[in-house]
């Protein structure tokens, strides 16, 4: 029977609620505790905005809240930045992200410019069309950033999840900060978990009245910085947390593995320093452990689709735009790197770490074994997009991902969930075939002038024909473009695609590519972002043997995602602005080849991604 919970709680719901055991065990802070009885339901998504009224807003990719100003009736949206956190819980998913009230970030006494920032939270049946809630950690006195959810298992928490975080980013910059939650306690973790577990929305959270301590004993052990991945020993009565200790406000941290008995993940210590080793490096190869860059969260997950004999498992380097894959060891829990080959997920913006109108500071759905089989486990992945330029952009999180194993290629790709297709309110083209692209030629698809600034576009080249000593170059597609061509589009794609080798497979080199801008230029100039600590992500992947060379090009406004062999190789780029007038679509062949056929090409328009009201939860398959 359901759970009735009163005040003071009873121990007699944690059978039916585990999760609720964690209340009584943190003295948590008395929230309302309820689930949508009391939710505001808005009469339409403010979201939804015309181009006229709001053209350099994205209207499918997720962006903070949206009010109106009550003097001048302007719409206006809050600060977003890293995302923190993407998952389903009992039917319904759930993205957070960092966020600050109004358009821009707000300082915190003039020394932390970082601090005031609160976890924000949407929810929806379907991962596309999204409905905006309360925030999960509103700002008090201390913000909150650099979280993740995990999924810790046991009998304290049962499917119940965990946030872990920073207050006020958990910054060891020594500024003495005083609150509720302690002063200067650097670095530091703070936990917050659902008030009612069996709330599919968990609409409320509530954060511990406490920082975590870290203590051995009852001696201090070594506090660290952006909690990560937490989940259930197999060796030992406890819990395994990822977290750097080494954090020092540069880049080049490292994840080191704690422990806690405590069923409230109040008190942790550190039990492995060196929980990432790795393989001997090639001549030539990157030190991965100089590379893992321990910020923003370990994102630590089994990899989907492993082939046997392989690696089992990837973390994180950057701020989750790539990934090192390794071995790990349940007995020993450690991670072992057995490649110093980094996969990238997104290679906007040069990896960099901050890098204006391209995709950084990730999250991943954080499960291991303990979720229940109706559970959707596919490993989702989402990050921020910061704005082109300018204040008449907002910031937005990229489309959702799964991240899975591509034995073709060996390597890990990421593609959009394939629930965008709903989206899809209209056809321009779908299925056709443009036949042989003559050396010089540029065909233009059927989309109405001023309808291109939110498109789901496919296009698939058949290369069969090209001889195996034979290349191609300069040939692709064109997008947000004047009519009249190719030139001034703001987001063009082209392949050179080199001769075959001995098995048929060809190297792809993908160009075109818009990499973002340093945060700190404004106006921001149209050129690279550096490569992140000299680690420079890839445009090159491969072709193989009976593969159609196929490119996604999805346009929300001023935001472009591309996506080439199903995710081989993927990027997001945000503009600066959206022009109504350049919007056209262009498949051409600017080389010398005769060998090009665009074989399968489909063009649709895409709807609003939110909702005005609560969505009810999916019905489990």
């Amino acid at each position: 029977m359901p759970c009735v919970v009163s005040f003071p709680r009873s121990l007699a719901c944690v059978q039916h609620a585990p999760g609720l055991l964690l209340n009584l065990l943190l003295g948590m802070w008395t929230l309302p505790l309820a689930v949508a009885v009391g939710v505001t339901v808005r009469a339409a998504p403010l979201e939804c905005t015309d181009a006229t009224t709001n053209p350099n807003w994205p209207t499918f990719h997720v962006i903070n809240a949206v009010s109106r100003d009550p003097k001048t009736g302007a719409l206006v949206a809050d600060h977003l930045n890293d995302a923190n956190a993407v998952f389903e819980h009992a039917g319904i998913y759930h993205v957070m992200n960092q966020g600050s009230t109004g358009p821009s970030p707000v300082p915190v006494d003039g020394a932390n410019q970082t601090g005031v920032v609160n976890i924000t939270h949407a929810v929806s049946n379907d991962l596309v069309h999204w409905y905006r809630v309360q925030d999960a950690v509103p700002r008090t006195i201390q913000g909150a950033c650099d979280g993740t959810v995990s999924f810790p298992g046991g009998s304290a928490f049962g499917t119940s999840p965990v946030l872990l975080f920073g207050p006020d980013c958990a910054d060891p910059d020594g500024f003495p900060h005083e609150g509720e939650l302690g002063s200067a306690d650097y670095p530091r973790v703070a936990t917050a978990f659902p008030a009612d577990p069996s709330d599919p929305h968990l609409i409320h959270w509530r954060k511990a009245l406490r920082n975590v301590s870290f203590v051995n004993g009852t001696t201090p052990s070594e506090p660290c910085s952006f909690p990560g991945k937490v989940w259930r020993s197999t060796v030992g009565a406890y819990w395994n947390m990822l977290c750097s200790p080494h954090w020092t406000g540069n880049w080049g941290g490292s994840w080191a593995r704690y422990t806690s008995t405590d069923p409230a993940l109040q008190s942790w210590t550190l039990a492995d320093p060196n929980f990432i080793t790795h393989a001997p490096i090639r001549p030539g190869g990157s030190d991965p452990l100089a590379h893992i860059d321990a910020a923003s969260g370990a994102m630590f997950n089994p990899i989907p689709g492993a082939e046997p004999g392989g690696p089992t498992h990837m973390i994180d380097a950057v701020t989750g735009q790539a990934f090192w894959l390794g071995t790990y060891d349940e007995n020993t829990e450690t991670f072992r790197i057995t490649s110093d080959e980094i996969h990238w997920i997104d290679i906007g913006g040069g990896g960099g770490a901050f890098s204006g109108g391209a995709a950084h500071w990730a999250a991943t759905s954080n499960s291991f074994a303990t979720r229940p089989p109706t559970a959707d486990n596919r490993l989702l992945w989402v990050a921020w997009v910061s704005a082109g330029g300018g204040l008449a952009n907002v910031n937005a999180l990229s489309l959702v991902r799964t991240i899975q194993w591509d034995p073709v290629a060996s390597r890990l790709t990421s593609f959009p969930v394939p629930e965008y297709a709903s989206l899809r309110n209209g056809t321009f083209v779908e299925g056709q075939s443009l036949g042989a692209l003559a050396p010089g030629s540029v065909k233009t698809l059927p989309i109405p002038a001023g309808a291109g600034g939110a498109l789901d576009v496919m296009v698939q080249f058949d290369l069969s024909q090209l001889g195996k000593g034979e290349t191609a170059t300069r040939f692709g597609v064109a997008a947000k473009a004047p009519a009249a061509g190719v030139q001034g589009a703001a987001q063009d794609v082209w392949f050179t695609v080199g001769a075959a080798d001995a098995s048929g497979v060809r190297n792809v080199t993908v160009a075109g590519i818009m990499n973002g801008q340093p945060l700190s230029k404004i106006p921001r100039l149209a050129r690279p972002y550096p490569c992140h600590r000299n680690v420079c992500p890839s445009n090159v992947t491969t072709l193989h043997p009976g593969e159609p060379l196929s490119v996604r090009i999805v346009v929300d406004r001023p935001i472009v995602e591309v996506y080439v062999l199903g995710g081989r190789i993927a990027w997001v780029h945000s503009d600066f602005f959206f022009n109504a007038s350049t919007t056209a679509v262009h498949v051409y062949n600017h080389g010398s080849s005769n060998s090009i056929v665009a074989s399968n090409v489909s063009a649709f328009s895409m709807g609003c991604g939110w909702r005005s009201d609560l969505p009810p939860p999916k019905v489990p398959k």
